[in-house]
């Protein structure tokens, strides 16, 4: 064989080799250099971010990277403290990651100053995440999935979930003035509260699924300052989907929610109800509805009828009560 053609039969390979090796150390630093951005980004926001590593691996067709001891903590005073976790990227696409983190997760925070530190411990069989970082470090995408969830606290005793999934982003412009607009569902199945949290519906939630956008981004902060900050610029929560089966009740809806002035919630409802009937009675029971008030809400509400799907309700929150079409049932607090 002529010696200029096996040369160049060797060249190629070595060549497309070095390039494959120039390309996947590019990548090992883009995700490096994204995760670093991450952090410092939510170090920016008052978050302490602390973990070991990451030694970026996986050579030659995909990026792996573990991250050990993992450690978030706000300036309120609350810490989480989780399992080590696993990453992965595809080499042409190193700013999706999916990352895994089964295990046991310590979330602490003292609620009053001189209190003693109380503590929360989650621990998932199967805890998986994807999540879509932009060159910036922010996170433009993200879902997490846990399933037979384990939650123990001192507080309130035990409680488990057979499946909980969220979703987050993508984080977009809104065509409003009250600024960017942030995609999010949460859906829940097989969720058993626990002991010390009693509700007239009682403890087992078959089914909660919500899907929502959230108008407006809020500033980092201290939460009622934050909150307050959200509001004021004009923020809110769009409902597109809301529901859930628990007890007797089957509920959807869809409508808008925001905090007034004192940060309880308002915002108005379309729902469709089945087992109202029967909710209310529960909820009357327990004490927690007056007897005349929830009479007058199913006089109320015989007038608007109802078939085989339930009844098609207008649900109002405002000043601090609850509304059924237009009987008030019950007051609310504020969230902060």
């Amino acid at each position: 064989m002529p010696r200029r053609p096996l040369l160049l039969a060797l060249a190629v390979p070595l060549v497309l080799a070095a390039g494959w090796c120039g390309f996947w150390l590019w990548s090992a630093g883009q995700l490096e250099t994204a995760v670093a951005r991450f952090a410092d980004q939510q170090r920016a926001r008052g978050l302490t971010i602390e973990y070991s590593g990451p030694e970026v691996g996986g050579f030659p067709v995909g990026l792996s990277a573990r991250f050990e001891e993992p450690l978030v903590a706000g300036a309120e005073g609350w810490r989480w403290r989780g399992p080590p976790v696993g990453g992965r990227a595809k080499v042409w696409s190193p700013f999706t990651i999916e990352a895994d983190f089964p295990g046991l997760h310590r979330v602490t925070w003292r609620p009053e100053p001189q209190a003693p530190e109380a503590e929360v411990e989650a621990e998932a069989a199967d805890a998986a995440a994807w999540v879509r970082l932009r060159r910036d470090g922010r996170v433009d995408q993200g879902a997490v999935a846990l399933q037979d969830l384990a939650v123990r606290s001192a507080l309130v005793g035990s409680g488990t979930a057979e499946s909980l999934v969220g979703r987050y982003g993508p984080l977009r412009q809104d065509a409003t003035a009250a600024g960017p607009a942030l995609d999010m569902a949460l859906e829940g199945s097989g969720v058993t509260l626990p002991e010390a949290i009693e509700t007239p519906l009682g403890r087992r939630i078959e089914s909660a699924t919500l899907e929502a956008t959230l108008v407006g981004e809020v500033p980092p902060g201290a939460p009622k300052q934050a909150l307050a900050r959200w509001r004021d610029a004009g923020g809110k929560l769009e409902v597109a989907r809301l529901e859930t089966v628990w007890g007797p009740l089957r509920l959807k809806a869809e409508g808008t929610a925001s905090l007034d002035d004192r940060f309880r919630p308002i915002g108005a409802f379309q729902a469709r109800v089945q087992g109202l009937s029967e909710t209310l009675d529960a909820f009357a029971r327990a004490g927690l509805l007056d007897s005349g008030a929830v009479f007058a809400a199913k006089l109320a509400l015989a007038a608007l009828g109802g078939g085989a799907d339930g009844l098609q309700v207008p649900v109002t929150l405002q000043d601090g009560r609850l509304y059924l079409g237009p009987v008030p049932i019950a007051r609310i607090s504020p969230v902060l």
